[in-house]
C-alpha cells in the first residue's frame, strides 16, 4: 500500500512491514549453533528505518510502535543520540523547529507521528489547548455560580488564578456573620 500526505517534503510508502531484505538482515538469530553470515552491511536510510516504526490507524495517526518514554512519546536514533520521534518526523518531513516553540499534537495521541498533526506553538499556547487542570481554568468564562470571570468581575490572586468578586463578597459576608452570631 503506498500513502502520499500532502505538504510532506517526501512521499511515505507503508508497507505491511519494514523490506524483506532488511527484516531478514535485523531479524534475531533463534538457531542453535552460529548464526548464519549476515549479508554486506545494507544501507539503509533513517527515513527508511523510521518507516517501519509506526502503524496508521484510521484516523490518519502514525503510532510509534518503536521505543517510547513513560508518557507515550516515541524515542528515534537519528544517528547521532535520541531524539523524540515526533520532533524527528516534523523537522525530516516539514521544517525545522524553532528554538522558542515546541509541537503540540493537534490529535492529543502522544504516540503520533503523523506531521499532519503537528503544530508548533509556544509553550503558552500549548498548555491552554491541553486537557490540564490549569487549561481548563483558563478556558472558564463563568465561575460555578454562573457568574461572569471578566471585567471587573475578575479577582486574580498572588498564585495567578482567577477569581470571582462577587462569590469572594458572598463569602466574607457569611463569614463576617458567622463571627458576630
Amino acid at each position: 500500500m503506498s500513502h502520499s500526505t500532502a505538504g510532506l517534503k517526501a512521499t511515505i510508502s507503508l508497507s505491511e512491514g519494514p523490506p524483506r531484505e532488511l527484516a531478514a538482515a535485523t531479524a534475531p538469530w533463534t538457531g542453535g549453533g552460529r548464526p548464519p553470515e549476515r549479508p554486506e552491511k545494507m544501507i539503509v536510510t533513517r527515513t527508511e528505518r523510521f518507516q517501519t516504526k509506526f502503524d496508521v490507524d484510521k484516523s490518519g495517526c502514525w503510532l510509534w510502535s518503536g521505543a517510547k518514554i513513560p508518557e507515550g512519546y516515541g524515542q528515534f536514533w537519528n544517528g547521532t543520540k535520541v531524539v523524540r520521534a515526533h520532533r524527528w518526523s516534523y523537522e525530516h518531513y516539514r521544517e525545522k523547529i524553532p528554538s522558542h516553540l515546541e509541537l503540540d499534537h493537534l490529535c492529543r495521541i502522544s504516540s503520533c507521528v503523523n506531521p499532519d498533526h503537528l503544530e508548533a506553538v509556544t509553550h503558552q499556547e500549548n498548555i491552554l489547548r491541553g486537557d490540564a487542570p490549569a487549561a481548563k481554568q483558563a478556558r472558564r468564562s463563568h465561575c460555578i455560580y454562573g457568574h461572569p470571570l471578566s471585567g471587573t468581575n475578575v479577582y486574580n490572586t498572588r498564585a495567578g488564578r482567577r477569581q470571582c468578586k462577587v462569590c469572594i463578597r458572598r463569602v466574607q459576608r457569611e463569614s463576617y456573620w458567622r463571627m458576630k452570631a
